[in-house]
């Protein structure tokens, strides 16, 4: 494993696990078109293991598609 920066600590495998429940619900419901749903659950699974790298690119994936279908925009405001 790499070393991780000065002051920053590690997500135990516990909340690793919960959160990764969390990214799988958001998977399954993304495949379904239901984008909103889908990214509230990547963004509670992020809020448990913020280190998730793979799962903000997901979250991000997703966010386009929801874009692209007529969905809210990308950033936190809207238009």
């Amino acid at each position: 494993m790499a070393e991780l920066p000065k002051g920053t600590k590690r997500s135990p495998r516990k909340t690793e696990k919960k959160a990764q429940v969390f990214f799988g619900h958001g998977r399954t419901v993304a495949s379904t078109g239901n984008y909103d749903y889908a990214v509230d659950m990547f963004l509670s699974g992020l809020r448990l293991d913020p280190d998730a790298k793979d799962s903000h690119q997901e979250l991000r994936d997703i966010s386009l598609r929801r874009k692209a279908s007529g969905g809210k925009t990308l950033g936190m405001r809207r238009p």
